[in-house]
C-alpha cells in the first residue's frame, strides 16, 4: 500500500508490506522521492536502480513490483501536479 501526500508542495510518500523484501525496495523509494515537488518526480529519471545493481539481485516479479513501485509514485506525482 503506497499512500501520498503533499505538504507544501513536496510529496511525502509512506508505505508498508508484509513481504520484507518490498518494505526495503519501497523504503529506498520513499527515501529517493519523498521531500520532492511533483515536477522534479515526474521528470526524474530512476537510473540509480541500474546504477546499484538492485534489479539484478531481484526475481522477475520482484523486478516487476519495482517498476510498478515507481510507476505509481510518479502517477500520484501527475495527479498532484495538475491539481
Amino acid at each position: 500500500q503506497l499512500n501520498a501526500e503533499n505538504i507544501d508542495n513536496k510529496l511525502i510518500f509512506t508505505a508498508d508490506s508484509d513481504a520484507i523484501i518490498t518494505k526495503g525496495i519501497i523504503a529506498i523509494l520513499i527515501r529517493v522521492f519523498s521531500n520532492q515537488s511533483p515536477k522534479d518526480i515526474v521528470d526524474a529519471k530512476a537510473d540509480f536502480i541500474e546504477e546499484i545493481g538492485l534489479k539484478q539481485h531481484l526475481s522477475q516479479t520482484r523486478a516487476n513490483g519495482l517498476s510498478s513501485m515507481i510507476k505509481q509514485i510518479k502517477l500520484y506525482a501527475v495527479g498532484y501536479l495538475n491539481k
